[in-house]
């Protein structure tokens, strides 16, 4: 039997005739709908104590295998898939900041949030529970569940509390060794022994199958595992597939949303999806425009004469050091995205 419709009948089975473990009290969202995954509460075990490759050197990867780029001042790092895919959760720490570094490898999502410091411990772990086939996550100070790509707790003393999203960005592994090639990359060396670089699910990533159901599934302005670039800004949302995106080089998008002029800067060939405000606070509209690849890191430049590399930072220009303020946003997988946000638009190319 292939492995992917294995791995759907055994879940199936194992998972939605059982009621899901540790989800007393009240929930924001449907609790029929809140499903046991499987592995139970740390069956995937968050990485706590990450080790770092100093460079790009010290990792031996495909240049396609995708990375969730994060940046917290001048400190870049790189965390692999081929790693998260395993652990889901990295608990890092930059410049006495706790940071949280989550990705779902059933919705294609990844998110980095700032730690709650409400206590002495801001970690969480992965709690073996799915919300529209989305990984919940919890914390370890107070047990609360907090569901990933609508970056709050859905149950729990900290029920709709929003967790606060830091900038980051997926990218080829190819593309981060152009861009950041001197900069530290998660180590393979764990302390947990997990065959890193075997893809766990199969042929789900390239299926429209899915294991655990979602709403919305009959979405199909994109196949459900187009990779999209997912914004929110008030109660207004909208997806750009990577598809928009050039081939050769960096696109570049002046959009509006929900009242706010953005611009989006996307790739297909460097796997990059970003998005950003163009109003600034001092009141300067700023209009964006491609680099070419001799002025990596910098991605694209503005009016002004700045140049801005993938995280919204200013590297060179009169606004050196100043960061662009971006909108709630991430890349997930388009049935998953349509599950949590089923009003949203479509960018289309020619309107």
């Amino acid at each position: 039997m292939p492995l992917l419709p294995l791995l759907v009948a055994l879940c199936l089975s194992a998972c939605l005739d059982s009621a899901p473990e540790n989800t007393a009290g009240f929930w924001s969202v449907p609790q029929s709908e809140v499903l046991d995954g499987g592995p139970g509460k740390d069956g995937i075990p968050a990485v706590d104590a990450p080790q770092f490759y100093q460079d790009a050197s010290g990792l031996v990867m495909a240049d396609d295998e995708l990375v969730v780029a994060f940046r917290f001042g001048n400190d870049v790092r790189a965390y692999p898939h081929q790693v998260l895919d395993y652990h889901e959760v990295v608990n890092d720490t930059f410049n006495n900041t706790e940071v949280v570094i989550s990705y779902c490898p059933l919705t294609g999502s990844s998110m980095v949030w700032q730690g709650e410091a409400v206590s002495s411990n801001q970690s969480f772990g992965v709690s073996g529970l799915l919300y529209n086939s989305n990984l919940i996550l919890y914390d370890r100070a107070t047990n609360s569940h907090w569901s990933q790509m609508l970056m709050q707790s859905i149950n729990g003393t900290r029920i709709h509390q929003i967790s606060t999203q830091l900038v980051s960005s997926e990218m080829s592994w190819g593309t981060w060794k152009k861009l950041y090639p001197s900069k530290p990359v998660l180590n393979f060396n764990t302390g947990f022994s997990r065959p890193y670089g075997r893809y766990p699910y199969g042929s789900y990533k390239d299926s429209d199958a899915t294991i655990f159901p979602a709403n919305n599934s009959n979405d199909e302005r994109f196949s459900a595992k187009q990779r999209v670039l997912g914004v929110k800004v008030l109660e207004s949302f909208k997806a750009y597939s990577m598809a928009n995106f050039s081939s050769d080089g960096i696109t570049v998008i002046a959009d509006t949303i929900g009242g706010e002029p953005l611009t989006v800067w996307g790739s297909q060939n460097l796997n990059i999806a970003v998005v950003f405000n163009r109003l600034l606070s001092d009141g300067s509209l700023l209009s964006f425009s491609a680099l070419a690849p001799q002025a990596f890191p910098a991605l694209v430049t503005d009016d002004e004469g700045n140049h801005w590399d993938v995280f919204g930072v200013a590297i060179s220009g009169p606004r050196q050091g100043q960061s662009l303020n971006q909108p709630f946003s991430f890349i997930a997988y388009w049935f998953a995205w349509a599950a949590f946000y089923p009003d949203t638009q479509v960018f289309e190319v020619d309107q």
